[in-house]
């Protein structure tokens, strides 16, 4: 089976690849246009389409990932084709390096990943909320409390850093790794990062992002003593109402499904409902 490397003019019949991907191992389609321009678009990408009697049936590729030092894999096949020479070619790239890529539990190549060595390491839950709805309305703002854009990137970093603490690999950053690694992602818009203060101290911050057709929450937390306060839920809906002023219809994100602090319930209690579930997969 001959490959090629991808190019721009692949994106709809990647996007539609990837799309029966997951409709035969979950039931549900949910990769779009933009999110697939997304990978096409990574810096220092790798990439590989198998292409069978002028068909896209397979499709590898690998690129940084948004923290320094680590690598995405992205992996797609049509239904009854091999995915070992895909992943043959994944490996092959990093050359040895750590790299990490997101299947859905039952989709069709996770025999071949276990027979190339990657271990699945953790399951992540996506969830979404349409903005073209009436979103919930948020409670008054308890005495104390303001939500406010953030003026200070810096402070913000703080923030997360503080709250996310702990969590499962998360490796503490400094500010100046942390800007480089946001100002690089498609998306990326300070005007869209957003603080909670708590008798003026900075407690919980937001950081959405903007992309053309794919409004996401990157970063979300709150510092452990201000937890249970609403905090989380004034900040996801204060998000919500500016990107949909400024035309998106929808909003997703990804969170640990063995999240501790709660994630996943403030996002629902903000409208946000889960659309599915999907391993990581490591190879080391």
């Amino acid at each position: 089976m001959p490959f090629r490397a991808a190019t721009a003019a692949d994106e709809p019949a990647l996007t539609a690849l990837f799309r029966a991907a997951e409709l035969a191992a979950a039931g549900r389609a949910g990769t779009t246009a933009p999110e697939l321009r997304a990978i096409l678009d990574a810096p220092d990408l790798r990439s590989a389409v198998a292409d069978r009697d002028g068909a896209i049936v397979g499709f590898a590729a690998l690129h940084a990932a948004a923290h320094v030092g680590h690598l995405r894999a992205h992996l797609a096949t049509a239904p009854g084709e091999p995915a070992d020479p895909l992943l043959d070619r994944i490996a092959g790239w990093a050359g040895g390096a750590k790299v990490t890529l997101f299947q859905l539990p039952g989709a069709t190549t996770v025999p071949a990943l276990r027979g190339r060595g990657w271990k699945p390491v953790r399951r992540y839950t996506r969830l979404t909320a349409d903005l073209t709805t009436e979103l919930p309305a948020p409670a008054d703002a308890a005495a104390g409390v303001r939500i406010l854009a953030a003026g200070e990137p810096a402070t913000v970093h703080a923030v997360i850093e503080d709250a996310v603490a702990g969590h499962w690999q998360h490796r503490p950053r400094d500010f100046a790794d942390f800007w480089r690694d946001q100002r690089g992602i498609d998306g990326h818009d300070p005007t869209l990062w957003w603080l909670a203060e708590v008798d003026g101290r900075p407690a919980a911050a937001l950081i959405a992002r903007g992309a053309p057709g794919r409004a996401w929450i990157g970063w979300f937390g709150t510092r452990e003593p201000y937890r249970g306060r609403g905090l989380g839920r004034a900040l996801l809906l204060t998000a919500f109402a500016e990107l949909a002023r400024r035309g998106h219809r929808t909003v997703g994100v990804d969170v640990d499904s063995a999240n501790e602090t709660g994630a996943p319930g403030v996002y629902r209690a903000a409208g946000m409902r889960v659309l599915g579930e999907a391993d990581q997969w490591l190879l080391a």
